[in-house]
């Protein structure tokens, strides 16, 4: 079985509800795939909170769909390990560095995104499939994640020195007083 995350706010922008449609089209299509969303509805231009929480509620019920809701960052990341691909196909206008990203990159999982400047930095040389914001499009990339996988473990070494905690640390400290 496929197991794949939504780690992130209920955004329509962020592209939510296509993942959703994405896993009930690739389940639908013969791939074994769980979908866990994990996230609380937040509105944007085009979608208010209530009517996100309406269309991920009507999508519940399906056979490869657990939704879990809000859930602190620790259990969120416990998720992520548990996981074998993390879905963030974002246009969020705002979207910058996504702790969704980060976290699939340090437990090693496949990673499915849209081609912007801000994930494209934020996943700096680790691999990912694009996609557009698109159900079918995003099924596909599952089709072709259950058959190969692209992360090595190379990939996830140079994820965690990246984002570790002495790196961060050190980086601050040259912001805050210079190197």
């Amino acid at each position: 079985m496929l197991r794949a995350l939504w780690n992130s706010n209920l955004i329509f922008s962020k592209g939510c509800l296509a993942a959703i449609d994405g896993c009930i089209s690739a389940f639908e299509g013969g791939i074994d795939v769980s979908l866990v969303v994990l996230g609380r509805p937040v509105g944007d231009h085009i979608c208010s909170p209530d009517v996100m929480i309406e269309e991920v509620m009507s999508r519940s019920s399906h056979p490869c769909m657990n939704f879990i809701g809000t859930v602190p960052s620790d259990e969120a990341h416990v998720f992520a390990t548990m996981s074998d691909v993390v879905l963030l196909p974002s246009k969020y206008k705002s979207e910058c560095q996504p702790l969704a990203l980060i976290s699939a990159m340090v437990s090693g999982c496949e990673i499915i995104t849209c081609d912007t400047p801000a994930l494209r930095w934020t996943l700096g040389s680790y691999p990912a499939r694009f996609v557009d914001v698109d159900p079918i499009d995003i099924g596909l990339k599952l089709k072709k994640v259950s058959e190969e996988k692209l992360v090595t473990r190379e990939d996830i070494w140079l994820a965690r020195q990246r984002f570790s905690k002495k790196r961060f640390i050190k980086e601050m400290q040259d912001v805050l007083w210079g190197n």
